[in-house]
């Protein structure tokens, strides 16, 4: 049995690396040798190393018809909303002007295998996220795409509203077919450079993805309650030299800290696995209208009946009240003697996650 694993993969963004990380580790774990890929306009098969991963440049799927089992592992890369916005992007900072229609074309060649012949094959989409699938209705004809997603071995969605997305727009696709999952940086086991000292009055803190003009506000009610802010400001900018140092590095500062205050999906899905529990804030959406608006990070913690952790904020201000109620969940959180629910409950759908792609893929 040979398996391609094709990741997501964005530089010096620390939530993508701890999911390509994860995958590397399990398939480590179950002594499986595994090809590494990810699409991009750069030459096909050249190789280059993100932190302990080594990963091929693909720009189509010729080089993965050699694999029995090929896996898209992680976030949006096999919904189509991914073809029209990230990866268009990043075809086009590589190769120059690429029209939609021929990033579309890629697309489906490399994410769906269109016009491939599977004798043989067999095809998995773990982890990703479908919620924008209903935002592109206007956009594409989704029922055609059908016939491809029913040549997959297994989908398993990284959420509730993922999995209810794909049997709306597809309903062919059997229960066999869609299994819910979770995110794969769940899966990631917990890796630190030396031993726990948490700081009682430290908090990590990065909140750089949602749009609030008055974030200062918060910071300053947070330290005149007497807390110590550790600005973990390399979260979306990882410096590549020593680039899996640093990831552990910013793990153990994650973990040394009495809880997370972020707005940023990943680094709440790794404080979660790593321990320390997070207070995320967001916009008060209910869809996801792209694959960074907020929508993702409440449902993640619903899924995990954990959403009194969501603090949603109805515009670009929060008022002094929303403040207030933020600090008080701080203050909860870093005071806590015992664990939050949450950390036990994403170990259990992580496990489940797990048991059920293992007998899927090795099959």
């Amino acid at each position: 049995m040979n398996i391609a694993v094709v990741l997501a993969h964005n530089w010096a963004n620390t939530g993508m690396y701890s999911v390509d990380l994860a995958a590397f580790r399990l398939f480590e774990a179950w002594g499986v040798t595994v090809d590494y890929f990810v699409a991009s306009g750069a030459r096909t098969n050249s190789l280059f190393k993100s932190g302990q991963v080594p990963i091929y440049r693909i720009s189509d799927a010729g080089p993965l018809t050699q694999y029995d089992r090929v896996v898209y592992w992680g976030d949006f890369t096999t919904s189509p909303y991914y073809a029209i916005d990230d990866f268009a992007s990043q075809l086009n900072s590589h190769d120059g002007p690429v029209s939609k229609n021929e990033v579309f074309k890629i697309w489906l060649d490399i994410f769906l295998m269109r016009g491939r012949d599977l004798s043989g094959q067999h095809l998995f989409s773990f982890a990703q996220n479908f919620q924008t699938l209903g935002a592109v209705t206007d956009k594409l004809n989704l029922p055609s795409l059908g016939s491809l997603y029913e040549r997959f071995t297994s989908i398993m969605p990284r959420d509730s509203i993922s999995t209810r997305e794909l049997h709306a727009h597809f309903p062919s696709l059997s229960a066999k077919i869609v299994t819910q999952g979770c995110d794969a940086a769940f899966l990631l086991p917990d890796q630190f450079s030396g031993p726990a000292e948490r700081n009682p009055k430290q908090i990590g803190i990065f909140l750089e993805r949602t749009k609030i003009d008055n974030r200062q506000d918060l910071l300053s009610e947070l330290m005149r309650r007497g807390y110590k802010p550790l600005f973990l400001n390399q979260w979306l900018a990882l410096p590549r030299n020593r680039f899996h140092e640093n990831f552990l590095k910013l793990c153990d500062n994650i973990r040394n800290s009495a809880c997370i205050l972020t707005d940023t999906y990943h680094l709440a899905v790794n404080a979660i696995r790593i321990g320390t529990t997070p207070v995320v804030i967001g916009a008060d959406d209910q869809a996801q209208t792209s694959t960074v608006s907020d929508y993702k990070k409440r449902v993640m913690l619903r899924d995990l009946e954990s959403e009194d952790l969501y603090m949603a904020v109805p515009g670009k201000l929060m008022s002094p009240e929303l403040i207030g109620r933020i600090a008080d969940r701080v203050d909860a959180l870093a005071g806590a003697e015992n664990p939050h629910p949450v950390h036990q409950r994403s170990q259990q759908a992580a496990e489940a996650a797990r048991s059920t792609f293992k007998a899927a893929v090795l099959a």
